[in-house]
């Protein structure tokens, strides 16, 4: 398989294509003999999927215009180019397969060439191959960060039609309630996914992630990949009282509280009979750090 620069010489193929009509769509394209050296095409690039078809016609001052109709054999869609002309009295249309599909295979097109006389010719020049490729998809977690709950899923991608983007649905739950879809940026050549807990209500526990590639020609692959575990902080609280005021009733509540997701706010309820809970007096005290804090110690003061 070459990727450069290819070029083809339709003018030997002078006697193998008779004249010819195609039906397709209800379309029709009827074409003469090859001629010598009327076509030629340059510039075969085999993984974008592009070339570009050269018309050069007799007697190039009477031609008006140049169109090229180019159909796969794998469609029965017809794609007419007009061809630019150029400085040097050739003709240039330059084919895409994006504007078929993104279809691989044998490409047939044609010409006609119209003249300022009203009058025009037409003639099959051929076909070119576009070579099919296999589809591959690869992915890997990199950039593990357990503290922080953050790591990257760095994926390897290619297909014959080219990549239309890549999503990656990550979840820890059982019931998937936090489920999220990351779309995957191109990066380099590579697409990489961010990964935070912060997006999944910051669980600690085993992340399950599949990678879901959508190619250009509405074809896809899915691939599972092994879990991630988030060894990050576990929930604790602890309390204790001290300075015990006697004289004048007051004490200290000093309470040591963590969170995987930082500490926003403490609640401390106080009650005076064990079997009156409606004399339940609260004392809210906030961080003093801010709620970025993963630890905090919170006094309370009676």
């Amino acid at each position: 398989m070459s990727l450069g620069v290819c070029v083809i010489t339709l003018s030997m193929l002078t006697g193998i294509y008779p004249a010819s009509t195609v039906n397709l769509n209800n379309n029709s394209v009827h074409a003469e003999e090859v001629q010598l050296s009327i076509g030629i095409v340059e510039n075969v690039n085999q993984l974008d999927g592009t070339f570009n078809i050269i018309v050069s016609p007799e007697n190039a001052s009477d031609v008006k215009s140049v169109r090229v109709p180019i159909w796969s054999e794998k469609s029965r869609k017809i794609v007419w180019y007009d061809a630019e002309k150029q400085n040097d009295g050739r003709w240039v249309a330059h084919f895409n397969f994006k504007n078929h599909d993104y279809l691989r295979g044998s490409y047939h097109f044609h010409a006609y060439i119209y003249t300022v006389d009203g009058k025009s010719s037409s003639y099959d020049l051929g076909k070119v191959q576009l070579e099919e490729f296999q589809s591959n998809v690869s992915a890997k977690v990199q950039n593990i960060d357990t503290v922080n709950g953050t790591y990257d899923i760095v994926i390897q991608a290619n297909s014959g039609a080219g990549i239309h983007h890549i999503t990656v649905p990550i979840w820890s739950k059982a019931d998937k309630s936090d489920l999220k879809n990351y779309e995957a940026v191109n990066e380099n050549g590579q697409w990489v996914v961010h990964f935070n807990k912060q997006n999944h209500q910051n669980h600690i526990g085993i992340y399950h992630y599949v990678v879901e590639v959508y190619f250009n020609d509405h074809t896809g692959k899915r691939i599972s990949m092994e879990n991630v575990e988030i060894k990050g902080e576990s929930l604790t609280l602890e309390g204790n009282i001290v300075n015990i005021n006697s004289v004048n009733g007051s004490y200290d509540v000093v309470i040591n509280a963590s969170a995987p997701s930082g500490v926003k706010s403490v609640r401390v309820p106080i009650w005076t009979n064990a079997n009156d809970i409606n004399g339940i007096r609260r004392r809210n005290k906030k961080m003093v750090h801010g709620p970025s804090t993963r630890t905090s110690k919170t006094i309370v003061i009676i």
